[in-house]
């Protein structure tokens, strides 16, 4: 990563969306400088914050990580909360396209969804 960070580290014009299950990005201190907004706020683990980690947490600064992308900024989507009906044995498929939609129209010019479906056999 060194030699592309003498590249790029990013520009705060390219918005990120992070489409995932559990974070709290809004409290993080790597990742809160850099959240420009949270949808669909999801505690139900902690997978989508690292993901978020390694997208945009922010370089330079002696905390947690260093991102692909730190000077970007990020908008998180979360899958499972009440709104979309969480179920105990996953989610609904549709909340992720639901939240891809919105990052679209909310701008983001790349997308990260690191998902999985357990669902009744």
């Amino acid at each position: 990563m060194p030699d592309a960070w003498d590249i790029t580290t990013g520009d705060t014009d390219i918005k990120v969306a992070i489409i995932d299950l559990g974070f709290d990005g809004g409290d993080h201190d790597d990742l809160k400088d850099n959240v420009e907004a949270e949808k669909g706020r999801d505690n139900s683990g902690d997978h989508g914050e690292g993901v978020a980690g390694i997208a945009c947490a922010q370089g330079d600064n002696n905390l947690g990580i260093t991102a692909v992308a730190w000077n970007c900024s990020m908008s998180l989507y979360g899958v499972a909360n009440n709104s979309f009906g969480f179920l105990p044995d996953g989610y609904p498929p549709s909340a992720a396209l639901t939240q891809m939609i919105q990052a679209v129209d909310d701008g983001a010019r790349v997308a990260n969804m690191s998902l999985g479906y357990i669902g009744h056999e």
